[in-house]
C-alpha cells in the first residue's frame, strides 16, 4: 500500500511506500493550513479523500 498527500495544486507534499497494517499516523505538523488530499493505493485500488488542515 501507498500513501501519498497532495495540494489542492497537485503538488505532492509527502509519500509513503509499502506502507502495512490498518492504520497509520502521519505528521502534518510541518503542513500549512489549507485543503489536501490523501490518496491511499493498494492491490490496483485507489481512494482518494479530501483533508482541510485548520
Amino acid at each position: 500500500m501507498s500513501i501519498e498527500l497532495v495540494d489542492i495544486q497537485g503538488r505532492l507534499m509527502s509519500s509513503y511506500k509499502d506502507v502495512t497494517g490498518a492504520s497509520m499516523k502521519v505528521d502534518l505538523s510541518s503542513v500549512s493550513n489549507g485543503v489536501y488530499f490523501i490518496k491511499v493505493s493498494s492491490e490496483g485500488a485507489i481512494q482518494t479523500k479530501k483533508l482541510i488542515v485548520e
